[in-house]
């Protein structure tokens, strides 16, 4: 396709023609090229945009979808002369030799992004993988019927690994819980303390409300707790607690009254989960 072009044409004395000859030059040449029958309404075009001829040679590329490549203000419907171009990150008109090379900058920049994830998911990898195989080797020379919490504390180190996010897990009775996000939205606690020399009773209450994100559960082997994976779990629940502790004179130290003690009772409780689970 062919753009309006200024013409330097001269007259019969060799000077230049004026301004409005330029312009009607520039259509006739447009105009002979796109729409022939348009020629003739040239004038009267003219005449109607007297002192404004670039905006009207402007407005007649739009309007045919033919791009003005030769004017100070190159404008078309995606590409504006001092409009900021997200494609060249320069000011400017855009021509299609800028826009290819840009394309292949920022596709190069993008792939050169892509490679460096990559190598550093793949080191995380490869360095959780080395670690994994240490705990297990570990765990391997631990004996089964002692030291459980230096047991437990491996295991949660396998199951729930920072490496993956987990920022607190825990264990009791077998069953390992692991929690990747929490956000506490109540928290109510009100207790009574009674101390003697040989005796101390505790006793409390309270509520709590919250929401807890990637929740993941594992059951200890010989167990039937099942493993579990939750996206998000809501939890509503009020709780209570009685514990009496008695002084051991011949161990010197505090001993809980199992029998007599309520560690944790759960009044109340409501859990909402969302996400997939997985036995």
């Amino acid at each position: 396709m062919s753009t309006i072009l200024p013409s330097d044409v001269t007259d019969d004395g060799g000077g230049m023609t004026s301004s409005a000859l330029s312009h009607r030059d520039r259509l006739v040449q447009f105009y002979t090229e796109h729409n022939p029958s348009k020629i003739p309404s040239i004038e009267s075009l003219l005449k109607k945009y007297e002192g404004d001829e670039e905006a009207l040679i402007q407005k007649v590329h739009l309007k045919y979808d033919v791009r003005d490549v030769v004017s100070h203000e190159a404008v078309d419907d995606l590409f504006e002369n001092e409009r900021y171009s997200y494609l060249t990150m320069s000011f400017g008109s855009t021509y299609p030799a800028e826009l290819e090379s840009a394309w292949i900058y920022h596709l190069h920049q993008l792939s050169h992004a892509q490679a460096k994830i990559h190598r550093v998911s793949t080191a995380r990898v490869v360095r959780w993988r080395l670690t994994k195989a240490k705990l297990r080797a570990q765990l391997a020379t631990l004996p089964h019927k002692t030291l459980q919490s230096k047991r437990d504390l491996v295991q949660r180190a396998i199951w729930f690994p920072h490496e993956k996010g987990y920022i607190w897990r825990a264990s009791v009775g077998g069953m390992f819980v692991g929690l990747k996000d929490f956000w506490v939205e109540r928290l109510e606690l009100s207790f009574s303390l009674t101390c003697t020399t040989s005796h101390v009773v505790v006793i409390f209450h309270g509520a709590f409300c919250g929401q807890f994100d990637g929740v993941k559960v594992k059951g200890d082997k010989g167990t039937r707790i099942p493993n579990a994976k939750w996206t998000q779990v809501d939890v509503d629940m009020h709780f209570r607690g009685h514990w009496i502790l008695n002084y051991q004179q011949q161990n010197h130290g505090w001993t809980l009254d199992r029998s007599n003690s309520t560690p944790v009772a759960f009044t109340a409780m409501a859990m909402q989960y969302r996400g997939h689970y997985r036995r």
